[in-house]
């Protein structure tokens, strides 16, 4: 295998998907999408991440980015592999994502899965108010929005703290409503919310 370092201009990303991705899994449009925008907006990193080409020059992984590329006309810098044996397609993408929790509980955080869940709610609400009151169930956090908030955000801690505290029957309400709820309430009174 020979690795690289390149530049994928937006026509270059084009060039090789149309010659190269002849087999690949179906392309999820909402993904492409979001990709893009998180190249137009300079969210984009190089994280690593490869892009790969069997040895008869197939697209094996990267027909997401390369798509984004594309369609967000902006350059990224990749690592691209070329010359993986062809069966490696089917090892590709098959690891365990990591999740915002993960992130903020390698970063010392106490009630992580609570934390990243009433984060990522907070970030909807919030979206949804600048929004005219449109909710977004589907908006997309990234990891980087949820460690972002929290940073910002100091008092949240405290908002889940006082949430995993709580003693409610199972199945009786997810904490993260309270979470949510102690820490909006705190932003308006914290006297009363504490009550």
């Amino acid at each position: 295998m020979k690795t690289t370092i390149e530049k994928i201009t937006p026509e270059a990303a084009s060039k090789m998907l149309a010659a190269c991705n002849t087999r690949n899994r179906p392309l999820k449009a909402h993904h492409v999408a979001w990709l893009a925008a998180q190249m137009r907006s300079g969210h984009w990193m190089k994280n690593g991440d490869t892009i790969t080409f069997a040895k008869d020059g197939t697209l094996i992984d990267g027909q997401h980015r390369l798509s984004a590329v594309a369609l967000s006309q902006v350059a990224i810098e990749c690592i691209i592999v070329r010359d993986a044996d062809e069966d490696a397609f089917a090892t590709k993408d098959t690891g365990m994502p990591r999740s915002s929790s993960d992130v903020l509980a390698l970063s010392g955080e106490r009630h992580h899965c609570l934390l990243a869940s009433a984060v990522k709610l907070l970030l909807r609400y919030n979206y949804s108010a600048k929004n005219g009151g449109r909710l977004v169930g589907s908006l997309r956090c990234t990891n980087r929005d949820v460690m972002a908030f929290v940073e910002s955000n100091q008092s949240v801690r405290e908002s889940v703290s006082f949430a995993a505290s709580l003693s409610t029957p199972p199945g009786f309400m997810a904490p993260t409503i309270p979470a949510v709820v102690h820490y909006l309430g705190s932003a308006v009174d914290q006297k009363k919310t504490e009550e």
